[in-house]
């Protein structure tokens, strides 16, 4: 080979390394180590607390009716209502009827001792610590519907006496408001047929309250104190001529329509009205924060109007049902209403001139009922 040659094919062979050389990618970069941040402690800082768990506040509460009723439904619907709206941070057990004490009064004592926390019961049933004043509360005789009496504690002053009343009587309790309102309880189941005052007058009767008062002292009745679940024996062997007991929805499930020769007489006009309330133990109402205190009072509004829709309702059917059945129906006369209203007020006042707290009470309602009655028939056609 001719050294020309030779030259020429080195320089061939160098521009081709040079060309290869320049078309071959790039290196890449060594990694770079990443600086770890820093620690809150590090940095002398510390860590956010964790939020806190929401505390979950347990209840034992009670009613003082049968298991099954209206008002014990509804006392549980009130519990699980609560439960769901505070998302599970209040929780109240509502136990049935005697679970933990008797029913009736001794439920808020029950309360007013710290064995319950809260409970569903009648101011009415207080009498024993709160006297005769106590009756005007709920299952008066005349001419109060429950309207009316919601008119007259919410707007005409009502809450604040009970409140004052419950407080005194009972310390450790906190009267929360009315839970469920019902409408008249029917007058009775007799015998014979009882439509003039008169044929009160040496009549074997069960009754309670203010009206059993009157039909013992103001109509001679022989009034005898008999607990609902033997009112049914009693009349059905004779041992009382009659009774008044509750609404029809509660007295066509104890079966009184089928005694036979049995009499069911209405409207309740000894009993025009009855309010179930809430009462709470003070120190664990207290405890209690602000938006809790607040759906425990809302829940117990809500159940109200619920109770008052589904018992009048109830009560037709109930009705409805006797009628079908066969049962004895009478309608009492105009002028015997009218005499029950009188003597019913006729009581009050002579009641209100012996005591100074049920006059306080009474004038307050009456005055109230009559302005209230007045105004709204004025708009009414």
């Amino acid at each position: 080979m001719n050294r020309n040659l030779l030259i020429i094919l080195v320089a061939v062979l160098a521009v081709v390394s040079l060309v290869v050389v320049g078309c071959a990618p790039e290196a890449a970069p060594p990694p770079v180590e990443e600086e770890e941040a820093p620690t809150p402690e590090e940095e002398g800082e510390e860590a956010p607390p964790a939020a806190p768990e929401a505390k979950v506040y347990k209840w034992i509460g009670c009613q003082h009716s049968a298991p099954g009723t209206i008002l014990t439904l509804s006392a549980q619907s009130w519990a699980a209502e609560i439960a769901e709206m505070s998302d599970g941070r209040l929780v109240i057990d509502m136990l049935p009827a005697g679970a933990v004490v008797p029913a009736y009064r001794e439920v808020q004592e029950g309360i007013n001792e710290g064995l319950l926390d809260a409970t569903v019961g009648n101011v009415s049933n207080l009498t024993t610590h709160m006297g005769d004043v106590a009756y005007l509360f709920s299952n008066t005789p005349g001419r109060i519907d429950p309207l009316e009496y919601m008119a007259w504690h919410n707007l005409g002053g009502g809450r604040e006496l009970i409140d004052e009343l419950v407080s005194e009587a009972l310390p450790n309790t906190v009267y929360l408001g009315p839970f469920a309102l019902k409408g008249a309880e029917e007058f009775g189941y007799f015998r014979k047929p009882v439509t003039k005052l008169s044929d009160f007058k040496g009549l074997k009767y069960r009754s309670a309250g203010i009206w059993g008062r009157i039909a013992s002292e103001k109509l001679k009745a022989a009034v005898v104190s008999v607990p609902g679940v033997e009112v049914y024996e009693a009349i059905d062997k004779g041992i009382i001529d009659g009774f008044e007991l509750s609404t029809a929805t509660s007295n066509y499930a104890m079966g009184f329509y089928e005694i036979k020769g049995i009499i069911n007489e209405n409207p309740g006009v000894q009993s025009s009205y009855a309010i179930e309330s809430i009462f709470a133990n003070r120190d664990k109402w207290e405890e209690l924060p602000d938006d809790l205190k607040s759906i425990v009072l809302h829940a117990m509004e809500a159940q109200q109007m619920r109770t008052y829709a589904a018992t009048t309702v109830e009560d037709i059917q109930a009705r409805e049902k006797m009628r079908e059945f066969g049962t004895e129906m009478i309608l009492l006369p105009e002028e015997t209403i009218e005499e029950i209203i009188s003597l019913s007020e006729e009581f009050f006042e002579e009641t209100g001139q012996k005591n100074a707290q049920f006059a306080k009470v009474w004038e307050s309602m009456d005055s109230f009922m009559s302005w209230y009655r007045e105004g709204r028939n004025a708009f009414t056609p």
